[in-house]
């Protein structure tokens, strides 16, 4: 011992025991954080699962209304009886079941208008299971809207979401025509250019075999 102080030995180091306590502070601090970012991202995961879950349900529930007979029966009716506004006035005079059942019929393409709109259903994945049926119905269920709007007395024309989404029904199925079209156009003229080249004879073989003269030595 020199003048009180240890001669050997380590001496405390402070440095290490600030670095230590940085270190606990650091790992206090982390780990609810991660906790609280895993669990974030869990509950965003299962908020998307539930999501697309209920996204689903929805989609085979509404495919079966759209199949259920008397929806059906009135989609018939629309596409095969109305034509103008005289034939929708005529329909209602001559026929109220009849025109009752347009009416159910109508009122169901405006809901499912109305859950592609909000968000409920995927757009893409309704206009590819209905589009074609909808544009081919949008032009019967103008006529249809109107007499329905003199029924009604109303100042306001009814099925929002239906005129809303006629229209871009419509434009779809042009569009998607288009493409199918020009698809079955190029597959076709593959087809045809490879059954022309199958059925081109295969030209024979030849082998030039070389013969070698010797000549006689003198």
């Amino acid at each position: 011992m020199l003048y009180g102080r240890p001669v050997s030995g380590r001496a405390p180091n402070m440095i290490d025991g600030g670095h230590y306590l940085w270190d606990m502070q650091l790992v206090q601090w982390l780990v609810p954080t991660v906790a609280s970012v895993v669990a974030v991202i869990l509950s965003a995961y299962a908020l998307l699962a539930t999501r697309s879950h209920n996204r689903r349900a929805l989609f085979l529930d509404m495919h079966a209304k759209m199949l259920d007979p008397e929806i059906f029966r009135g989609r018939r009716v629309l596409l095969e009886k109305i034509n103008s506004l005289e034939d929708a006035r005529a329909l209602r005079e001559a026929d109220p079941l009849q025109y009752e059942l347009v009416n159910r019929a109508v009122a169901m393409l405006d809901v499912l208008a109305c859950y592609v709109r909000r968000g409920y259903l995927d757009r893409t994945l309704v206009l590819e299971e209905w589009g074609y049926l909808y544009a081919a119905a949008w032009p019967h269920g103008r006529y249809f809207l109107l007499a329905r709007h003199q029924d009604l007395g109303h100042d306001r024309l009814p099925w929002p979401h239906l005129r809303a989404f006629g229209p871009v029904a419509v434009a779809w199925t042009l569009r998607h025509k288009r493409q199918q079209e020009s698809a079955h156009h190029d597959e076709v003229l593959a087809l045809q250019l490879l059954a022309a080249s199958n059925s081109q004879p295969e030209q024979p073989v030849t082998t030039h075999s070389t013969e070698t003269a010797t000549q006689p030595l003198d």
